[in-house]
């Protein structure tokens, strides 16, 4: 991750963190990783000793994971801890790519 991408990841965390804020979730973490989505959140969970984990999913990762997502589908997998799963509501999973 090349520098001006990290700043971009921070700027967006720092964004989300305060609508979490703002939404009565004060405490939140904020962590900039240079791996792949979810060996990061697995990582933080096992170093921090999470009781479970809650977590955004969008169901792009293929026919087979089109409800869970490939990052959620991996961290629930691997998880020695609970989870929480949110999706949009009304959401509809993206088509897998073509090719």
């Amino acid at each position: 991750m090349v520098a001006t991408q990290r700043e971009e990841a921070r700027q967006e965390l720092a964004a989300a963190s305060a609508r979490l804020a703002v939404a009565g979730l004060p405490h939140v973490r904020l962590e900039v990783a240079d791996k792949p989505a979810a060996q990061a959140i697995l990582d933080v969970a096992r170093r921090l000793d999470c009781h479970f984990v809650v977590m955004a999913t969008h169901g792009r990762g293929g026919l087979g994971r089109a409800l869970l997502g490939s990052v959620a589908d991996e961290v629930v997998r691997q998880l020695e801890s609970g989870a929480v799963l949110l999706a949009r509501p009304n959401a509809v999973p993206e088509p897998p790519p073509r090719g």
